[in-house]
């Protein structure tokens, strides 16, 4: 797994489970914050986002490219600076491995009003305005960007020209099945004053669009997640009620909790619609109960665990949390010091590796 630890002058590292975490990208003395790595679909690049401070010529941002070894240490890296982009971006990649999307903050703004298209063999860079967007998914085939935008966007790289899906409008977050054929779509509600959202599916074309879960509250996360073997859908949401480690129920101020829900009949976990609540993880550290909350949630490339960014009351860290097994949450990492909020739905973290 990669991921970026240090607030304001973050490092990237990779860690693997029961070894420990490595730095790859920065160093103590550098003076830039690197976020927001994402492994290429063949685990052999890894893109990232970077802001640095020049002194006397300022702030810049770029984005970084880096061609990795087989040990994970990197061989070269591509720098691509950023001109008139505050915040460093978070890239993700197309299927087919030849593009990276990332939304762009211009200074002086609080929204992404840019989404910026980069070929990573030609390092042409295309720049789509005219929209706030919240996220962005890739198509499986690679060649369209959906963009979530209030409405939801379609950016063709083949034909440079963009669309928009009738009766998206409200879509905040989206995550598109593995077969390309639907869209998972976190969904603002109309009176949205307590951040109630629905969790709608519908076809790639906007039709045929149906309620997987309705009216529940989030506060941070990146929306829904596809399975990668595209039977399940992994959403967050604000909890009522938990059981603390000394048994004591205690109201969800902030706490999210993980929900598995089902979306294809093929899955053991059935009928359609099925949901199952991940109960918080808990740990133990030299005799100390830990219990687990989720910043944000992705899968692992075999389908059978998620990976939290996940805070405690005590410390923050990275958890490989299986599912549907007995099996303990693993600690990947809790003494960096991994942060979550800032930039969700962007891809703030991520990044598990599909290299064997």
């Amino acid at each position: 797994m990669a991921f970026s630890a240090g607030q304001g002058d973050g490092d990237i590292f990779l860690v693997k489970p029961d070894s420990p975490a490595r730095r790859i990208i920065g160093s103590d003395a550098n003076n830039a914050d690197q976020v927001c790595p994402a492994f290429s679909p063949d685990g052999t690049r890894l893109a990232s986002g970077q802001r640095s401070d020049d002194g006397a010529r300022g702030v810049s941002t770029a984005l970084l490219i880096t061609d990795l070894a087989a040990d994970g240490e990197p061989s070269q890296t591509t720098t691509l600076a950023l001109d008139g982009v505050a915040v460093p971006p978070c890239p993700i990649w197309s299927a087919d491995g030849r593009w990276l999307a990332f939304g762009a903050e211009r200074a002086n703004q609080t929204s992404v009003t840019e989404v910026w298209v980069v070929d990573t063999e030609t390092k042409e860079t295309r720049r789509l305005t005219g929209f706030s967007a919240t996220d962005l998914e890739w198509s499986p085939n690679g060649s369209e960007l959906f963009i979530a935008a209030t409405a939801i966007a379609v950016y063709s790289t083949a034909t440079e020209t963009t669309r928009w899906l009738d009766g998206t409008a409200g879509a905040r977050a989206i995550a598109i099945s593995p077969d390309g054929e639907s869209i998972a779509v976190q969904h603002d509600l109309s009176d949205n004053a307590d951040d109630s959202v629905d969790l709608l599916l519908m076809d790639t074309d906007g039709s045929g669009q149906r309620t997987l879960v309705s009216d529940y509250r989030v506060g941070y996360g990146i929306g829904p997640v596809w399975s990668p073997d595209g039977n399940r859908v992994v959403f967050q949401r604000l909890c009522d009620t938990y059981t603390d480690g000394s048994g004591t129920q205690r109201d969800c101020i902030e706490e999210h909790e993980a929900v598995v829900v089902t979306v294809n009949d093929h899955d053991p976990l059935r009928p359609s619609g099925t949901r199952a609540v991940v109960q918080p993880p808990q740990t133990s550290v030299a005799g100390q109960l830990r219990q687990w909350f989720p910043y944000s949630v992705s899968w692992s490339p075999d389908s059978r665990s998620l990976l939290y960014l996940a805070w405690s009351s005590s410390a923050s860290g990275i958890l490989a949390v299986p599912v549907n097994t007995s099996t303990p949450p693993m600690i990947l990492e809790d003494t960096l010091g991994v942060t979550g909020h800032g930039g969700e739905p962007w891809n703030t973290f991520q990044s598990w590796s599909a290299k064997p």
